[in-house]
């Protein structure tokens, strides 16, 4: 809690925030600038299932997704829980489509029994896989949904007490690319080299603004994939997704970017550079 915070904050040298939500992100200044929207683009609900058919042919653990282009996305990923391995369906419905159900917020029994109908209708070769699946526990779901936000770092507690946010308090995106874990631990480096780059000197709030800065050098990339993949599909981005159904060099391409999200920035988040990217590839 923040009443807490500005004693803790006094005891050390430098205090750094890592939260999701609630009362302490609540101390970072939301950045217009590096913000384009203010509110969610999707809907999320996610259940946590046992018993699911392993998709054949496919290397386990794998990720894998639905998409629907204007109605949302339907994601599988390998978990673990309480009650063992298991896998995780998560919905990113765009707002007002038919994925965007989960107002009710159903129990297990309920968010499953939907998701198989959703299934039926719009992806019945994944309902084939999961008709005989079963909740993992009581608390196996989760819904929600946010703006993707870029926060400013610096969290003034008092005159003379301020903190740093970290990961998801500094920059939230939605998990449509899956890359919220990358960014927390990428922050949590480059704070930690900073650190110690930094000796003796005092963590006042240009320090912190400075270590902020170095860590967006890396986040804003995966920041402009996301916020691209929540709108309307580029046309360039589909012209991408079709080549890689055939042409491994783009597709093996496409997937690094997903642990060095830098490299979409010379060559999918302009339509330009892409244009000249696949014709380069389609050159024999």
């Amino acid at each position: 809690m923040t009443s807490d915070l500005e004693g803790l904050a006094a005891l050390y040298d430098l205090t750094i925030i890592a939260a999701g939500k609630g009362e302490l992100v609540e101390l970072f200044d939301r950045d217009a600038s590096r913000s384009p929207y203010d509110r969610p683009q999707r809907h999320l609900s996610c259940v946590y299932l046992h018993g699911m058919t392993p998709w054949p042919g496919h290397p386990e653990p794998h990720v894998r997704i639905t998409a629907t282009p204007g109605i949302g996305e339907l994601f599988f990923m390998p978990g673990y829980t309480n009650t063992g391995p298991c896998d995780i369906l998560l919905w990113e419905a765009v707002p007002g489509g038919p994925f965007d159900c989960w107002d009710d917020r159903p129990d297990p029994a309920g968010h499953l029994a939907r998701t198989l109908d959703l299934m039926r209708e719009y992806a019945p070769w994944e309902y084939e896989r999961t008709v005989n699946a079963e909740p993992t526990d009581a608390r196996c779901t989760l819904y929600g949904g946010y703006a993707p936000v870029v926060r400013h770092p610096v969290g003034r507690l008092s005159a003379d007490a301020l903190v740093l946010g970290m990961a998801d308090v500094v920059v939230a995106n939605d998990p449509v690319t899956g890359q919220g874990s990358n960014n927390a631990a990428r922050c949590a480096d480059i704070y930690f080299k900073e650190i110690l780059r930094h000796g003796d000197g005092p963590f006042d709030a240009d320090w912190m603004r400075r270590t902020f800065e170095k860590y967006w050098e890396y986040a804003r990339y995966p920041t402009a994939y996301t916020n691209m993949m929540l709108g309307p599909l580029p046309e360039h981005v589909q012209k991408v997704l079709a080549t890689a159904s055939h042409n491994d060099a783009v597709a093996y391409r496409f997937a690094h970017g997903y642990a060095n999200p830098a490299d979409f920035d010379d060559w999918l988040l302009d339509p330009a550079k892409t244009e000249r990217y696949l014709a380069e590839v389609a050159t024999p």
